[in-house]
């Protein structure tokens, strides 16, 4: 298995709770709709680490911190546009929440 940066090496997604409009000190907001963060999401780009690795380093940073899941699609287009806006990624690739572990490639 390839290691790759955390986030994906987005690293830590973090739902939002209603009332908090903010995300933690190291996260970028995300939106889906157009008022407070949908999402909360960090780039981990400190170490490559294998998927397990990313796994527990995100869980264990923050309560309710994991893996980011880009299962809605604007979310997922707008983590698109924003490694596309940042030069410095566009060669990496970034861990998510779903591992190819049984089936190697699926």
């Amino acid at each position: 298995m390839k290691a790759f940066w955390c986030l994906f090496a987005l690293e830590i997604f973090l739902h939002i709770h209603d009332g908090q409009a903010q995300c933690p000190p190291g996260f970028d907001p995300f939106f889906v709709g157009e008022t407070s963060p949908d999402a909360c999401l960090r780039f981990a780009m400190d170490v490559k680490r294998e998927w397990h690795e990313a796994k527990s380093y995100c869980e264990s940073l923050l309560p309710g911190g994991y893996l980011a899941i880009l299962d809605e699609e604007n979310l997922h287009w707008s983590v698109i546009s924003y490694i596309l806006s940042h030069p410095e990624m566009l060669n990496e690739g970034f861990h998510i929440g779903c591992t190819d572990e049984v089936n190697e490639g699926v």
